[in-house]
């Protein structure tokens, strides 16, 4: 069985509007239909949004407000910096991976 994930990134929001905007986004895909609560489940409109028809493997929705790397390997070639464009490659592996793993 395989995973899918629909990522909605706001680059430039700072680390006092995250939670509030992460908020903001939820009550709205709540109000589309998109998610139910109390769990955050597939809602009634889950296909609109998402393309699939089934919702049995969805995990539902989480809010992620602190800094994080979102990267798919199947969407091929490394992540790149959404900013200055730059792939990460193997040789920042070394650099990077102890703050990502920090969480922050």
């Amino acid at each position: 069985m395989s995973s899918s994930f629909q990522t909605i990134v706001d680059v430039d929001a700072t680390a006092e509007d995250a939670v509030a905007h992460g908020e903001r986004v939820a009550a709205w895909l709540v109000g589309e239909g998109i998610v139910r609560l109390p769990d955050h489940g597939p809602g009634p409109r889950w296909e609109r949004a998402t393309g699939f028809r089934e919702a049995g493997g969805s995990e539902g929705l989480t809010v992620v407000t602190g800094r994080t790397v979102f990267f798919s390997p199947q969407h091929g070639g490394p992540p790149a910096c959404p900013y200055c464009a730059v792939a990460f490659g193997d040789g920042h592996r070394e650099v990077f991976s102890p703050a990502m793993d920090a969480g922050g």
